[in-house]
């Protein structure tokens, strides 16, 4: 038996990832639809990006490259205003809960993620569940990050370490 969530969960992937992120619709159309399937968005979205929920939320003049995913299935993301994702990064709000040795991939559990204002986020970053990036920070590309990042602060590697305050 087909569930309503598994519907819902296929209409979203036709319509949004696969019809809405392809590069045949203008950005701003993109933005218009998703605002339409209550997501909140007054910035770009680029094409080829993966969107599992309408649990976004994206100021203004905030801007996110192609190929993103965006893996907000059960928290939401929030995105300040003047923010710059660049193209390939992972935002995940879940993770499993891995404290059974019978079984490591356990429940899901989930954290919300935020970036605030001014942020740029390189290529390749990978922000994992419960992050909050404060405003003015840059994440350098290919960085993974978790925790809290300190406002005005410049952040690389894996695991991501603060490397300069501006």
């Amino acid at each position: 038996m087909i569930s309503r969530y598994s519907i819902r969960q296929y209409f979203w992937n036709f319509v949004v990832n696969g019809v809405t992120m392809s590069y045949i619709l203008p950005s701003k159309i993109r933005v218009l639809i998703l605002n339409m399937l209550n997501c909140k968005i007054e910035g770009v979205i680029q094409g080829h990006c993966i969107i599992l929920s309408n649990k976004l939320r994206m100021g203004k003049h905030s801007y996110i490259n192609r190929n993103c995913l965006i893996d907000n299935a059960e928290e939401y993301i929030n995105i300040g205003n003047n923010c710059a994702i660049a193209c390939k990064v992972s935002i995940h709000t879940t993770n499993h809960d891995y404290s059974n040795s019978c079984r490591r991939a356990g429940k899901i559990k989930s954290f919300p993620v935020v970036i605030k204002d001014g942020c740029w986020i390189g290529a390749n970053v990978i922000i994992l569940p419960g992050t909050i990036i404060n405003d003015g920070c840059v994440v350098a590309a290919g960085s993974v990050v978790k925790g809290i990042l300190d406002s005005n602060s410049m952040y690389a590697g894996n695991p991501a370490i603060k490397i300069k305050k501006f």
